[in-house]
């Protein structure tokens, strides 16, 4: 699980109780509140994780055995064989929680303040501005490797805030190399460049709603 935004968990009651699929695990970012104590955190990032947190109790009538999200730390990565020889799966964490302010990042929590400066949404809703960075910026990403293919399915960190830069330092260019990639934040392509240049890959995926593509997509649609 990328992270607890509609679009990114909303399909998953239905795909979890396709009897194809059987969830032996689940596994996402650490909980993203800023103060541990829940009467204190954000309310909308207490929905959105509560949200997560339910998954798991939508499986047990399918009858798999996962009973809980497993929160993997921030800064850790995590590698597992799937069966068969030389296929298995690498999930990434966030090297930093995003909902603290990190004087050692050129923003961390500040990138609110300069998105407060020209964002409608966040200006009418700042809790929603707060809780929508945090979450993109703590995502989870994973790549599958099977043979000599791989597949690198990445989550909403953005290069503006130094988010999607900090995956890419910590981990290395190298580690995301790979044939087939997932964009971040629906292929938005001033967020894309980094990225781009560390996975050259054959195939980039993104995903974006018709009616709300940016011209920044409209370019990297062209571009490509």
């Amino acid at each position: 699980v990328s992270h607890p935004h509609p679009d990114h968990i909303g399909a998953m009651p239905a795909i979890l109780s396709d009897p194809r699929i059987c969830a032996l695990s689940l596994c996402a970012p650490m909980r993203s509140y800023r103060s541990t104590d829940v009467p204190e955190a954000i309310g909308r990032l207490v929905g959105f994780e509560d949200s997560l947190d339910a998954l798991p109790s939508l499986l047990e009538a399918f009858g798999h055995t996962a009973r809980e999200i497993q929160r993997l730390p921030y800064g850790k990565k995590r590698s597992f064989p799937l069966g068969t020889v030389g296929t298995g799966i690498t999930l990434y964490t966030s090297p930093y929680d995003w909902s603290e302010d990190r004087p050692s990042e050129s923003e961390g929590m500040r990138f609110l303040q300069r998105n407060l400066s020209h964002n409608s949404v966040y200006l009418k809703d700042p809790e929603y501005g707060y809780a929508n960075g945090i979450l993109n910026g703590n995502s989870l990403w994973t790549k599958i490797t099977k043979g000599q293919q791989t597949i690198l399915f990445t989550g909403d960190q953005r290069a503006s805030d130094e988010m999607l830069g900090s995956m890419i330092r910590f981990y290395g260019e190298s580690e995301f190399a790979c044939d087939i990639l997932k964009l971040t934040h629906h292929g938005e392509a001033n967020y894309c460049p980094q990225l781009l240049a560390a996975a050259n890959p054959k195939i980039t995926i993104f995903t974006a709603a018709r009616k709300s593509v940016t011209p920044e997509t409209e370019a990297l649609c062209q571009q490509m």
